[in-house]
């Protein structure tokens, strides 16, 4: 990779980075999220309360054209510039997402959760199949 493009990625980590990293959405509220699991549900989803997913491949993407808000509403937290060869579980650990889902639904009614591969093992908050 090019020194401008890192020079580039360490401006908006400086910059932006709470916006990369807060879960403090308006749209992250317990009737957003709990739409969600029902919209997920609806589709054939058979987990209860399952408002996302996660994944820890990287994925390139390209800007869209059209519904570009809707594409960019679809990732939510953001964590890298770490090792390829970095396991799943410990990237999740290191990233501080479950501790940051935790606060938030700390006041909520519905036990909400994502869904992850078996690579990140059960977690309070985290399914994965066969759990």
């Amino acid at each position: 990779m090019s020194r401008i493009f890192y020079l580039v990625l360490r401006h908006i980590d400086h910059n932006f980075s709470q916006l990369l990293h807060s879960l403090d959405r308006p749209w992250l509220n317990e009737e957003s999220l709990t739409t969600y699991a029902a919209a997920i549900e609806k589709k054939g989803g058979t987990v209860k309360n399952c408002f996302g997913f996660i994944d820890g491949t990287a994925r390139p993407i390209c800007r869209p054209k059209r519904l570009q808000r809707d594409c960019f509403g679809l990732i939510r937290n953001l964590f890298g510039g770490v090792r390829s060869t970095m396991h799943d579980a410990r990237m999740l650990n290191e990233s501080g997402l479950l501790e940051s889902l935790r606060t938030q639904f700390a006041n909520f009614d519905e036990k909400l959760v994502l869904y992850g591969d078996s690579g990140y093992g059960k977690k309070d908050i985290l399914i994965t199949p066969h759990s």
